[in-house]
């Protein structure tokens, strides 16, 4: 299969089909009973993947982003094929995970009752 590459920069607001060659294809769907509120989802994510470092990078340490894919239950040899979502760096060059593919999403971000613009992530990857 093909290879993770660099991390990518994602408008959602102006593309919401984001395909990646050779590792699969990213959604952003509306949907009223969605996991996500779209107002608190930043305009512009990167994309990348648990072996570029970027788990290092948003203070999530190695460990903690191996833990939270076991609780996931993926198995080892899917993880790296994972898209991981992040807000932009800070002035510090952190970033947060705000979702992995469509397993799971930040707690900041997941709807409320109440909220009124909902979406959610659909991961398809490539066989």
């Amino acid at each position: 299969g093909a290879r993770p590459g660099p991390p990518l920069q994602w408008d959602w607001r102006r593309r919401r089909r984001l395909r990646i060659a050779g590792m699969g294809t990213l959604v952003l769907r509306n949907d009223a009973q969605g996991d996500l509120d779209l107002a608190r989802l930043p305009a512009t994510l990167r994309l990348s993947w648990p072996s570029s470092g970027v788990a290092r990078e948003a203070g999530q340490g190695g460990s903690g982003l191996r833990k939270r894919l076991q609780a996931l239950e993926v198995p080892a040899w899917e993880r790296d094929r994972l898209p991981l979502l992040s807000d932009t760096p800070d002035d510090a060059g952190r970033a947060r995970i705000v979702a992995i593919a469509d397993l799971w999403l930040h707690p900041q971000l997941q709807a409320q009752p109440g909220a009124r613009r909902r979406g959610r992530f659909v991961w398809r990857p490539e066989a």
